[in-house]
């Protein structure tokens, strides 16, 4: 499967969440929109991207508190 099948079937709007977002809104975004990661945006610059594997690591290092 390739990028352009992909953006053609899902549609081209790319979701992303700003770096300020606490690691909830994260959480609830990914859930939303039944996706495994997120671009994070930090103005105009992206700063990185957060997946559902970074979430589960800091709920093995630092539990719910994270949240």
């Amino acid at each position: 499967m390739s990028i352009a099948l992909v953006l053609n079937r899902k549609g081209r709007e790319v979701e992303t969440i700003l770096a300020s977002a606490s690691l909830a809104e994260v959480v609830t975004r990914l859930g939303e929109r039944r996706i495994g990661a997120l671009p994070v945006v930090d103005g105009e610059r992206v700063a990185g991207i957060i997946s559902e594997r970074d979430i589960i690591y800091q709920l093995r290092d630092h539990g719910a508190e994270v949240l």
